[in-house]
């Protein structure tokens, strides 16, 4: 019972938008000795790595979090919303998986690393209940 309490807490929209918060919070602190994104790949985009200054993190990251946080958090209402909701969550699953496989890939700590796995864990859980409030077995397109 305890279990299932925790589980379903991690996988409310609140405690998945505070999680993400601090995931943030501990990508631009600690990211002045990691750049997240290889100097070579910015410089074929047109952008320096000053662009990922943490002032510049900070403000889009802010932005990202407004916005998940908006959709994560709307009143379930239809079916649309439901699958904004799980995109949403897709999203930061990915963003999660991404720090655990560059982790694996580096052999060494990247910011977000230690935020990501407690992300992970609540995106899915969060997934799995929409996904049964929507009646979905399995992912569709269409």
């Amino acid at each position: 019972m305890y279990q299932k309490m925790k589980v379903r807490i991690l996988s409310s929209a609140p405690a998945l938008v505070g999680i993400f918060s601090v995931h943030n919070a501990e990508e631009i602190g600690y990211m002045q000795d990691h750049l997240p994104v290889s100097p070579q790949l910015l410089a074929r985009v047109g952008l320096m790595p000053e662009d990922y200054a943490p002032r510049n993190m900070a403000v889009g990251t802010g932005l990202i979090t407004v916005t998940a946080a908006g959709i994560l958090c709307a009143p379930f209402r239809n079916r649309a919303v439901g699958i904004a909701q799980v995109g949403a969550a897709g999203a930061l699953a990915v963003n999660a998986l991404a720090h655990v496989g560059r982790a694996l890939r580096e052999k060494r700590y990247n910011p977000g690393m230690a935020t990501a796995p407690v992300m992970l864990f609540s995106s899915l859980n969060y997934i799995s209940r929409i996904r049964r409030e929507l009646g979905m077995t399995r992912m569709t397109v269409g």
